[in-house]
């Protein structure tokens, strides 16, 4: 399993105090490693907390107002289970004055279903009555205000609230963002309490594969219906498109260069044109025109990516569907769910 944001850091340093001894003399000073790219993804993860837990969360990001409103349609799942409702129902946040497909920017914390929404460019005044109204418990801090609504992960029956479900047990406002939460912690974490997301390893690893990209998820293996087996996290996103369909960009990462080599073998069985999906029975060259499959080395983790032009049939927000229905990790060369499991 991938290891702790600080022992991750500093196994890379190790890494490159090693490197340095066989290069010119032991005085020469080993040269600084790139800084991670700049992206959309990682501004939105450094403006959260949870580094310390990173690779036991699921994290989901929208870049709501580079799209355009109909692509909202497949980008919401990047959110996960469940924070599609809150993005694609008006009536789920209609009680908070808002809705969330007028954001600026979405970012979600998950797991089988999802725990916390954060909503960036939205107005909360009609909110911040609605839960007053509603009898929450309003806590002051220095940049947000807080609402408990009953115990955590409650939800609010009979009135206007009603929709939002248990998100909104713990919620918290700004003057242009909404945190959605069923839990104390979550809530923390979205507003950004603690070390900031974007610090941990596989964050920087996973910005740096997915690249330029408008909405991601990223996933530890646990998620899935093969818990803890296969590569320990996947990042999947959909790329800016320069010209012509979008891309899509599936990323495998791991500590160990062997699960990433079994990954890799995987792949280019399982995306290869002959190839059938083994969950959907489909041809794989019904669903993908074209994958370039490569090996990369980021913050000192081996990597495997794998960029897909989809067929004309197949529209963006392919690997999303792909995860929920358990085909992804049959990409990586793994088993598919069984056939009766409920």
């Amino acid at each position: 399993m991938l290891r702790s944001a600080q022992a991750a850091i500093a196994g890379v340093a190790v890494g490159a105090v090693l490197a340095s001894g066989g290069c010119g003399g032991n005085d020469d000073p080993a040269p600084a490693p790139p800084p991670p790219p700049e992206t959309r993804l990682l501004d939105a993860l450094e403006s959260i907390g949870g580094a310390e837990s990173f690779t036991g969360t699921g994290y989901g990001w929208i870049d709501v107002e580079a799209l355009p409103r109909d692509d909202l349609e497949w980008a919401a799942r990047a959110l996960g289970p469940g924070g599609d409702r809150l993005v694609l129902d008006p009536a789920s946040t209609t009680g908070l004055g808002l809705r969330l497909a007028d954001a600026r920017r979405l970012v979600s914390l998950s797991g089988s279903y999802v725990f916390g929404v954060r909503a960036d460019g939205v107005k909360t005044e009609v909110a911040d009555a609605a839960l007053r109204n509603a009898g929450a418990t309003a806590t002051r801090g220095s940049a947000w205000t807080t609402f408990d609504l009953g115990p955590p992960a409650s939800r609010p029956l009979g009135d206007a609230l009603e929709p939002v479900g248990a998100l909104a047990s713990r919620t918290a406002l700004r003057d242009d963002s909404i945190v959605l939460a069923r839990m104390d912690e979550v809530r923390a974490d979205l507003e950004g309490e603690g070390t900031p997301a974007s610090e941990a390893p596989v964050a920087l690893v996973s910005s740096a594969c997915l690249g330029d990209v408008d909405a991601a998820r990223i996933v530890p293996n646990n998620f899935t219906h093969l818990p803890n087996v296969g590569p320990d996290v996947m990042a999947f996103g959909v790329e800016t498109p320069e010209a012509g369909e979008r891309r899509e960009v599936l990323c495998a990462i791991d500590e160990e260069a062997e699960e990433i080599d079994e990954a890799e073998a995987g792949m280019r069985q399982a995306l290869a044109p002959g190839a059938v999906d083994e969950v959907t029975g489909e041809r794989i060259s019904m669903l993908i025109d074209k994958a370039e499959i490569e090996r990369l080395e980021l913050e000192g983790l081996p990597v495997l990516r794998a960029r897909l032009d989809l067929s004309p049939t197949n529209g963006p927000g392919f690997l999303f569907g792909t995860f929920v229905r358990g085909s992804m990790v049959t990409y990586f060369g793994l088993q598919p769910p069984l056939a009766d499991a409920e």
